[in-house]
């Protein structure tokens, strides 16, 4: 019983489908048969497509796992939700790239909850919401929030743990299974349309205060990355290749300057990910969680006025006016250090404007986008770290 149903040899690949059982009544012929493509290889890796595999026993993993040990074995794709647990049950996701194969799903007709800097929001059904994540997303960045959301929720950061990804299209996106959830951007956008400064103020507020409380919850060392270090490193890049040595020397001081901790940061903290469900605020979307200070997480709104205010499309994706843009960039500072002396007060909007600027470049090198820009654009940009 051949158990290899198909064989693409492509480019860089030998890609073998799989048949629909492997145990074992056919094991051995599957170990000879992937043992014969392995030799036949040579320079190029193996790919297992188990798009039609229902079923996979220990012995048929023993077969995956030498392999794995053959140092040919590149991944494995499109494996169904019940085998992908039995793989990550027995271990195999720690060892080999296993990619689930995607439903998937319409959007069309669906609510939107909100508009955020990674995706868009929607109500999925009663029980549910879908965050389809932009042109870009690649499955790594989006199947790896499942693993932080398990180390988030266990470090007492209050967060919905998605447990399905699906495509929407030609993009990822993850469905969150929440009773009765609204994201806070409702209210910030009705605010925003009414252009009710007092409603938006309250709406900031509720951000802000939240944003404080879970910025309060200190990790143990190392459990997630160093969001301080991450922008450290960019600056260096920017440097060498982007802007002149002396605007990298001022960022590098400023963010170096930043106090160092192991408090929670979320990554992307915006409304559209800020979840009220059943009375409590919890957080989704969050693949970019990291340690550092609060700083680096209030800061997504300094790049959204500045890129804005450079390309008003930004501001009317965002549903914005670059009067709402500024006034949500400044009041979401003055609502965080509304408690704060003001000399400090001074230092900490230097390091929010400057931190703000270079998250801005580092969302346009991720987006592609900042190796298609000209100098004067990019300098343009750069003008604004000193305008605080």
């Amino acid at each position: 019983m051949d158990t290899i149903k198909n064989v693409i040899n492509d480019e860089n690949f030998i890609v073998l489908n799989l048949t629909e059982r492997i145990d074992s009544s056919n094991a051995t012929v599957f170990h000879d048969e992937v043992t014969n493509e392995l030799e036949k290889a040579s320079d190029k890796n193996i790919v297992f497509d188990m798009s039609d595999t229902a079923y996979i026993s220990s012995a048929g993993i023993r077969v995956l796992i030498i392999a794995q040990k053959s140092g040919k074995l590149n991944k494995i794709i499109n494996v169904s939700k019940d085998v992908y647990d039995v793989l990550e049950l027995t271990g195999i996701t720690q060892i080999i790239k296993v990619e689930r194969g995607l439903r998937n799903v319409s959007v069309e007709g669906l609510e939107l909850l909100g508009v955020g800097t990674t995706g868009i929001v929607y109500k999925f059904d009663e029980d549910k919401v879908i965050k389809v994540f932009n042109e870009g997303y690649t499955f790594d960045k989006v199947s790896d929030e499942q693993e932080k959301s398990r180390t988030v929720l266990l470090s007492g950061v209050p967060c919905a743990v998605p447990y399905d990804i699906v495509k929407v299209n030609d993009q990822y996106a993850l469905i969150f299974e929440l009773v009765a959830a609204k994201t806070l951007s409702k209210d910030f956008e009705e605010a925003n349309d009414k252009n009710d400064s007092e409603a938006l103020k309250k709406s900031i507020c509720i951000l802000g205060e939240y944003a404080k409380n879970i910025h309060s919850i200190v990790l143990p060392e190392g459990s997630l990355p160093s969001i301080k270090k991450a922008y450290i490193d960019f600056i260096k890049e920017l440097g060498e290749k982007y802007i002149s040595k002396e605007d990298a020397d001022f960022a590098f001081d400023v963010v170096n300057g930043i106090e160092d901790s192991n408090n929670y940061i979320h990554g992307d903290l915006n409304f559209a990910n800020v979840i009220k469900c059943e009375g409590e605020m919890m957080l989704i979307d969050v693949v970019d969680s990291a340690l550092g200070n609060g700083i680096f997480d209030i800061n997504i709104y300094v790049g959204l006025y500045y890129l804005g205010k450079m390309n008003n499309e930004i501001y009317a994706r965002m549903g914005l006016t670059e009067e709402n843009a500024k006034f949500l960039m400044e009041e979401i500072f003055v609502q965080y250090y509304k408690d704060t002396d003001d000399e400090t007060k001074k230092q900490r909007y230097k390091e929010f404007i400057v931190s703000g600027i270079i998250r801005l470049f580092m969302k346009l090198k991720e987006d592609k986008f900042l190796d298609l820009l000209n100098k004067e654009y990019i300098n343009a940009i750069v003008k604004n770290m000193y305008e605080f």
